[in-house]
């Protein structure tokens, strides 16, 4: 064979192992990119989990679940054995924030009612970062100094409690100290102490010519 012919060769030879290179860093890259896309669809992991404890009382024993309702369930049957009768779970809130689970039950009915109640009871627990919500653990959010500065994102809601809140001119008068009919709503009418009841406004809406009547003092010396 000659030089040519063998340099020939050897340059097939190169072309074909580049185009099988080529291939192969495809193949990879398009697996990388499946990788990264299947990663983003699963959603942010949170390690938040459900706990109940366990019988005797006083154990210390425990169970952790992935569901606040069957935690509940496997409570109730600790303590109480499965053949109670059972009725619905809900939820349990602290402050608007969700923070447990517990499920009916009873030993048994008297004249159609049922008698000696017999519940479970599941709490969550969120882990280091997260933060208890109205929808259970999340990511907790950032500091307040690291925060964009929309103040007004939440109006006319109050973001720090989330009532409804909205304050109305109805008359004012022109000088330096006008006569004026203002009128404020909040929805949640106990935010700031005892709850008020309802007006000619309506409820949840008090006016700059509203007054109380407070009682303060003990009982006489």
């Amino acid at each position: 064979m000659s030089i040519w012919a063998a340099g020939l060769n050897v340059w097939h030879h190169l072309r074909r192992a580049a185009a099988i290179s080529c291939r192969l860093s495809l193949v990879l890259r398009a697996s990388v990119v499946l990788l990264f896309v299947l990663a983003g669809s699963l959603g942010p992991a949170h390690a938040s989990y459900w706990s109940a404890g366990l019988a005797p009382l006083g154990s210390g024993n425990g169970v952790r679940c992935a569901d606040g309702f069957a935690c509940a369930r496997i409570n109730q049957e600790a303590f109480y054995g499965p053949d109670i009768i059972k009725g619905d779970c809900r939820y349990l809130y602290a402050f608007g924030q969700l923070a447990g689970a517990s499920c009916d039950g009873w030993a048994g009915y008297f004249n159609g009612q049922p008698i000696f109640a017999r519940p479970g009871f599941a709490g969550l627990t969120c882990e280091d970062g997260e933060v208890h919500t109205a929808n259970g653990c999340e990511k907790k959010p950032p500091a307040d100094k690291d925060r964009d500065c929309h103040c007004e994102g939440g109006n006319p809601v109050d973001m720090r409690s989330g009532r409804k809140v909205e304050t109305v001119l109805d008359y004012a008068t022109e000088g330096a100290n006008p006569l004026k009919f203002e009128r404020y709503y909040s929805s949640d009418t106990s935010y700031f102490g005892s709850p008020y009841a309802a007006t000619r406004l309506g409820l949840g809406w008090r006016s700059n010519f509203d007054s109380r009547a407070y009682f303060v003092g003990g009982p006489p010396s």
